[in-house]
């Protein structure tokens, strides 16, 4: 009987440990499982982290230099409104040195000097020339007697008082106009002007 109960005891050991060495690996196992997943986690939230950093620093430099864009493109609306108005004064300027230019014997001069040139290829036949009415007096007699020279029948009519000086010469169908007045020349120029002022206020910059 004793030894009966002896062998039960035994066995049931037996059981038990099999039984604690079994639950101690899954024990095991399951630990090295979790701690498998929880370092996959740490890695997914430190590249998570990594990714959000990185956008964000992607932004912030987008941002800035988006800013930076901006600042520049202000700065050089800004200096072509400077340019501009800098440019509109100087045109003005030369309107005026112009207007004054018609009160002197030199202007006479230059004027018929330009109308010779601008019938030199026009053939005989009735045109229009608009001048000034201060003008009349020291054009028209001037330039019917060029004109009668290649057979051209002048009609003179006024000239927009905003056209400073000089003339225009058109034929009667205004199929082609030529443009001869001190503010359309100085409006041709205005391109070159504006290109030299500023390149003249970039190297004053420059040079500060």
């Amino acid at each position: 009987m004793i030894l009966l109960e002896n062998k039960i005891n035994i066995f049931e050991k037996i059981v038990f440990l099999d039984k604690e060495r079994e639950c101690r690996e899954k024990l095991k196992a399951e630990q090295d499982r979790i701690k498998i997943e929880l370092q996959s986690k740490e890695k997914e939230l430190e590249d998570m982290k990594s990714e959000v950093i990185s956008r964000r620093i992607h932004l912030a430099k987008r941002q800035g230099s988006e800013r930076i864009t901006q600042a520049n493109e202000e700065g050089r609306i800004l200096e072509l409104q400077k340019d501009e108005e800098l440019l509109s004064e100087l045109i003005q300027e030369l309107c005026e040195k112009a207007f004054n230019f018609t009160k002197t014997e030199e202007y006479e001069y230059f004027i018929e000097g330009v109308f010779k040139r601008a019938i030199e290829d026009i053939g005989p036949g009735e045109y229009k020339v608009e001048i000034l009415k201060e003008d009349e007096e020291k054009f028209t007699k001037k330039f019917r007697e060029i004109g009668e020279k290649k057979g051209m029948k002048l009609e003179f009519q006024e000239l927009s008082l905003r056209d400073i000086g000089g003339f225009t010469l058109s034929n009667f169908e205004n199929t082609y106009v030529i443009d001869c007045t001190l503010r359309n020349k100085i409006e041709d120029s205005r391109y070159d002007i504006g290109k030299l002022l500023h390149f003249a206020l970039k190297k004053a910059g420059e040079d500060k």
